[in-house]
């Protein structure tokens, strides 16, 4: 998801965890400096999903929304296109799926009308047979 405001990179200097086990969560703080350098926040939350961040110092290009507690990790390219090619591949999956079970379907409509003419003594394309 992508934020709307101003585009920057935030600095990674803290990371504060809680929790326990599966609920264990961990984020970081830092500071965050606008791409134009004239605005800065300091001891802000980096907030975005899927975001990694694995040392103080640490630089990410991040967003301000307007929120004075975080910045948004700007991450937008990479998760939209990730999604994409996941719903195309589902999509994908799912009309290959749906063909296989038409022509299933198909066949077993055919076989059922040749084993109904050859009862009445047709043959397979509707001829009589002696």
């Amino acid at each position: 998801m992508v934020h709307p405001g101003e585009r920057g990179t935030f600095t990674a200097e803290k990371e504060y965890c809680g929790g326990t086990g599966r609920s264990r969560t961990c984020g970081w703080k830092g500071d965050w400096a606008s791409d134009d350098g004239t605005r800065t926040l300091r001891d802000v939350w980096l907030r975005g999903d899927d975001v990694r961040v694995d040392d103080p110092g640490q630089r990410v290009d991040a967003r301000d929304s307007g929120s004075p507690t975080g910045v948004y990790a700007d991450r937008f390219i990479g998760q939209t296109l990730g999604s994409i090619v996941f719903i195309l591949g589902a999509a994908a999956l799912l009309v290959f799926c749906a063909r296989i079970i038409w022509r299933l379907h198909k066949e077993q409509q055919r076989l059922r009308v040749n084993r109904q003419r050859a009862r009445r003594g047709e043959g397979t394309r509707g001829e009589n047979v002696p």
